[in-house]
């Protein structure tokens, strides 16, 4: 049995001095690379190019504190280009903590789902598009209204607009596209006015407000 311990033992001892030489091994290539690399400045694609005062021809010193700041300004600009031009966005339903919700219009504005349009049928009173499905939506994947701005309830044929706080009573129609038009009340009309990019962004500029009358803090 002592044998048996002792030779089990001795082929441990071999695994451990392999390992241990293995290790030393990696230790002595990683140094040599760090020195090639961040000593010589040969690192691959770079081994032949001239060294100027120090550092790689094309290459400049800046403190540490530079870099940081050049890289924030490359952020910086990169989330201007998204803010500015948009982000491509693949929209197929909404899921919520227990149901998946697949609604009929979101408009997203540069990434962001600021436009929820639910439609019904045309022979439907749009009234049942905000009591049963907006309640619905509201109750099963409120996140889908975090950022929303604007509510259009339609039929194909009638059209409201209105909040996310709205009752349906203070959801109103689109009159018409220039004050100095007759008008027509329906929702071609609407969805003219408000999917105009000039007329969104003003209303979403300057015709939005919280009223926090009611809120006790």
């Amino acid at each position: 049995m002592q044998k048996l311990i002792g030779k089990t033992l001795l082929l441990y001892d071999v695994l451990i001095h392999n390992n241990q030489r293995r290790i030393a091994l990696l230790e002595q290539a990683a140094r040599l690379l760090y020195k090639e690399w961040f000593v010589h400045l040969r690192f691959p694609g770079h081994e032949h190019i001239k060294i100027n005062d120090g550092v790689p021809r094309g290459w400049q010193r800046l403190p540490f504190g530079d870099l940081l700041v050049l890289h924030m300004l490359a952020t910086n600009r990169e989330k201007y280009t998204l803010l500015k031009d948009g982000v491509q966005v693949t929209y197929r339903n909404v899921k919520g903590e227990l149901y998946r919700r697949r609604a009929d219009i979101v408009g997203f504005v540069n990434g962001i789902p600021l436009l929820f349009m639910e439609f019904k049928n045309v022979s439907k009173d749009i009234r049942a598009a905000y009591e049963k499905n907006l309640a619905d939506y509201k109750d099963t994947v409120p996140h889908l209204f975090h950022h929303n701005a604007f509510i259009v309830l339609a039929n194909g044929v009638d059209a409201k607009i209105g909040s996310v706080s709205s009752r349906f009573e203070h959801f109103h129609e689109w009159k018409r596209l220039e004050e100095d038009e007759a008008g027509a009340v329906n929702m071609e009309t609407l969805l003219k006015g408000i999917c105009d990019k000039r007329n969104f962004m003003d209303l979403f500029e300057n015709f939005i407000v919280f009223d926090d009358s009611r809120v006790k803090w």
